[in-house]
């Protein structure tokens, strides 16, 4: 493909539904899941939250540092949750999204994002102390990446791969992170419902001709793991089926093709009705008890990871079927609002 993940129009109606149906899907109350938000949608919309501020300073004529905008934002997370938090966290002056209600408290916060945040050090992608670090989470906020509307999709890759390893320091996972990132811009330039599958190949012809040295053997393996999930989008949708190509899904890889596999199984019988709202519901309540089973927690990763992709694949009847919270719909419209004002399409 020479035309790779084109950029999503901002000026497109379209794009503004899709930036609130995946922060909807991602604050969204799973069937089998807690009413507070999860940490890594929180994380989501920090992460949002921290381009936005970089875009504020552009907008003002000064530079910004993406990454410390976006590392200060996690450490504001952190304070606003109510974690744990060293004397070595480094102080960031407040921002509208801390005093959000739905931000005082957090559900399933990662232990090992937690401790490295406290050490007060920013972790770089060349220089990593979390290389071993590799849990599907940061999969959830590296979505935020694949909305920016710029021209070239190497931007998105780099921001969510340094992003990535703030937290998250196993190669594989940065190219997960990066993989997932591409994945939502694909679907979100779109100019009418998106094909999955579409988007899969997409990503996957990237894969196929990834040059960067520093990950090739990750591309490679990445690879595989999508290549059977287009393999398998025909077979039976069972747990064990899941389990028998990807494992328990926990690790970022996993997750990813695990997600791909379902989103690619359930595109079949979108095109068969006029009503995929009623699919979808049906769809996400079996992937909640399946997530449940597969990776025997009730976090719900897999479940936001499928919600939020479908979503940027088909904005319109995901929004109608969100079930968020009040306290969600406010967070959703603060950073909707400033994200639209900072691109200029207020």
């Amino acid at each position: 493909m020479t035309d790779r993940f084109l950029a999503p129009d901002a000026t497109n109606p379209r794009y503004i539904t899709t930036v609130d149906a995946v922060l909807a899907a991602a604050l969204t109350t799973p069937p089998a899941g807690s009413s507070i938000a999860p940490a890594s949608s929180q994380l989501l919309l920090y992460t949002l939250d921290g381009i936005s501020e970089v875009l504020e300073w552009n907008n003002e004529g000064a530079a910004a540092d993406e990454f410390a905008c976006i590392w200060l934002a996690f450490t504001r997370w952190l304070r606003t949750t109510g974690a744990p938090v060293s004397d070595n966290v480094p102080f960031a002056l407040d921002r509208p999204i801390d005093a959000l209600p739905l931000m005082s408290s957090s559900a399933h916060q990662e232990a090992s994002v937690v401790d490295i945040l406290n050490t007060g050090q920013m972790q770089l992608l060349s220089k990593s102390s979390v290389r071993h670090v590799n849990s599907p989470s940061v999969l959830i906020w590296s979505t935020a990446f694949g909305l920016l509307p710029v021209k070239d999709y190497q931007t998105v890759t780099k921001l969510s791969s340094h992003t990535c390893a703030l937290t998250h320091g196993d190669s594989r996972t940065v190219l997960s992170a990066m993989c997932v990132a591409l994945l939502v811009r694909s679907m979100a330039s779109a100019t009418s419902d998106a094909s999955v599958e579409f988007a899969v190949r997409e990503l996957r012809d990237w894969l196929a001709n990834y040059s960067n040295a520093d990950f090739a053997a990750q591309a490679t393996s990445v690879l595989a793991l999508v290549d059977q999930a287009l393999v398998a989008r025909n077979e039976p949708l069972t747990v064990e089926h899941l389990r028998q190509k990807f494992e328990d899904a926990r690790t970022a890889s996993q997750m990813l093709a695990a997600a791909l596999y379902l989103l690619l199984h359930v595109e079949r019988t979108i095109a068969e009705t006029s009503t995929p709202e009623d699919i979808f519901n049906e769809f996400l309540s079996d992937v909640s008890e399946i997530d449940a089973a597969l990776t025997g927690n009730d976090q719900q990763l897999l479940y936001h990871l499928v919600a939020i992709l479908l979503a940027a694949a088909y904005p319109t009847p995901m929004t109608a079927i969100s079930n968020v919270s009040e306290q969600a719909h406010e967070a959703i419209d603060l950073l909707s609002a400033n994200w639209r004002k900072q691109l200029g399409i207020a």
